[in-house]
């Protein structure tokens, strides 16, 4: 993972920032996840987190890269999925599936 930060300082004030929410949010959603795995969340979501202006779009950053880690190293840990399917995509699926 490319680094954004210029300086552990900047890092070290970049987690203390975010942890509280982190922490939150692994115990809302029990995700029970140690100090070290947090850490590693917040790094992974950094880049998004850098431009998120809502508490809400914080929360859902965090539930997108908490995703990412149960999946797995073999996930695309660089942004959301390029193209969600529209509702009349899902309505053809599941006709499909049906058939």
């Amino acid at each position: 993972m490319p680094t954004m930060f210029t300086d552990a300082h900047m890092r070290l004030r970049f987690l203390e920032n975010w942890l509280p929410l982190a922490q939150a949010e692994n115990e809302r959603n029990g995700w029970g996840y140690d100090s070290v795995t947090l850490e590693r969340l917040i790094l992974l979501a950094a880049p998004s987190l850098r431009a998120v202006s809502t508490l809400l779009a914080a929360r859902a950053l965090f539930w997108y890269y908490q995703q990412d880690l149960e999946r797995g190293p073999h996930a695309d840990l660089h942004g959301p999925p390029a193209a969600v399917p529209s509702g009349d995509n899902l309505a053809c699926e599941e006709r499909a599936s049906d058939a």
